[in-house]
């Protein structure tokens, strides 16, 4: 049996939730943008990288920026290839040393995962 302001109560809007719902939905566009953003710009910067050391200072900084973003996010498989993005970024500039510790410490971090689909 219904009751009788059943239709009434259910078109109801509750405005607190949608606010809530608004300002996730906002946020989860906003850094899927961000991310997409310092990945293709990045990746331009690299390429234009190779021939001017000028635009591979760029690309690196750019991948600092993603690895705070894969940080924010909580997702460490994305924040070890931002890492690799950077150590090619430093190859680049000749920081060979640095470049070389930080894959070293990503392979260490994919050996670790022990997934066979990562590590291939």
């Amino acid at each position: 049996m219904l009751v009788k302001d059943y239709v009434t109560r259910s078109i109801r809007i509750n405005m607190s939730w949608c606010r809530k719902m608004w300002s996730i939905s906002s946020r989860a566009h906003y850094i899927a943008v961000t991310g997409v953003y310092f990945s293709v710009l990045g990746g331009a910067y690299c390429s234009l990288g190779k021939s001017n050391t000028k635009y591979a200072y760029k690309a690196g900084a750019l991948a600092i920026e993603q690895i705070k973003l894969a940080q924010r996010l909580k997702d460490p498989v994305l924040e070890c290839k931002c890492w690799l993005y950077y150590a090619e970024d430093l190859i680049q500039i000749g920081k060979l040393k640095k470049a070389n510790k930080i894959i070293y410490k990503q392979a260490k971090f994919v050996e670790s995962l022990q997934d066979i689909a990562v590590s291939i």
